[in-house]
């Protein structure tokens, strides 16, 4: 996954509008589903880290373009 991009401001929106589209077209879920692009976090645990990231990143002044969520829904009861 995309952690970090450094981009002249010249082209930032550019850059930021095509990044954003893309993940907009990303399809989360089962993996053996073909329609998806890749499986959800592994467990409570990976979850619980990718949302103290995201509060680190606002803490430190960061802004999050493209914010996901914990999956719901049948084959998510575990929150994963």
């Amino acid at each position: 996954s995309t952690r970090r991009l450094i981009i002249h401001e010249s082209m930032y929106d550019t850059v930021k509008n095509a990044v954003v589209d893309a993940y907009k077209q990303l399809r989360i879920g089962n993996p053996l589903d073909e329609k998806n692009h890749v499986g959800p976090l592994i467990d409570k645990d990976a979850v619980k880290m990718y949302q103290n990231a995201l509060t680190q990143v606002v803490e430190e002044g960061g802004t999050i373009i493209v914010e996901g969520g914990v999956l719901s829904g049948e084959g998510y009861e575990s929150g994963c």
